[in-house]
């Protein structure tokens, strides 16, 4: 029986030093530890592959989290299924002391792994904006055609903010966003914003 272990860092997750801490508390040895490092340009596992090609039935496999196997719940499980068809002990290091907290650890366990697994949910989603358009984040709200027409109107003064909000069609919020950046376009930012008509 040979004792394995596998760790994930990730933005927000664990940090090499607490991943080397674990393994040496649980009597790991440097050679059969696994480690990958998840960014936003590299997000495969190459580790976690040469792991299972290692792996013979009866081997001891400590996982430093469940959030390390995958960003979300069902991929989780498949790779728990992956380490299973191995015939393999899983354990967990970080796993709480049921006996001494009881069920308020095992509880806290739970939120602190999802809260892991939304953080790299949530980078990959900035990832995959910043692939597709260079952004991170909502897409912005494209400007109507009559936009630059309402918006001389506004700084002629011969509309108010509230009736431009209405030609626009827009929220409140997104028209100020625009307003403060057709001020900055027209060098007019430190003159204060146009006054709005009642």
């Amino acid at each position: 029986m040979e004792r394995y272990g596998y760790g994930l860092i990730c933005p927000g997750g664990l940090t090499k030093a607490q991943f080397v801490e674990s393994m040496n508390r649980h009597g790991i040895t440097a050679d059969h530890r696994y480690l990958d490092v998840e960014t936003r340009v590299q997000t495969k596992h190459e580790q976690f592959d040469a792991l299972l090609s290692c792996l013979r039935s009866g081997d001891e496999v400590w996982l430093n989290n469940l959030a390390c196997l995958a960003a979300t719940i069902p991929e989780t499980l498949s790779a728990i299924a992956q380490l299973e068809k191995k015939a393999v002990s899983i354990c967990l290091a970080d796993f709480p002391d049921t006996a001494a907290g009881g069920l308020y650890n095992v509880l806290l366990y739970w939120y602190n792994t999802e809260k892991t697994l939304r953080r790299r949910r949530q980078e990959q989603g900035f990832t995959d904006a910043m692939a597709r358009d260079g952004r991170r984040g909502r897409k912005p709200i494209p400007k109507p055609r009559n936009y630059n027409r309402c918006m001389d109107e506004v700084f002629a003064g011969r509309i108010s903010n509230a009736e431009a909000i209405t030609l626009l069609d827009i929220g409140r919020t997104t028209y100020f966003v625009w307003l403060k950046e057709e001020r900055r376009k027209r060098g007019l930012l430190k003159e204060g914003p146009a006054k709005e008509k009642k």
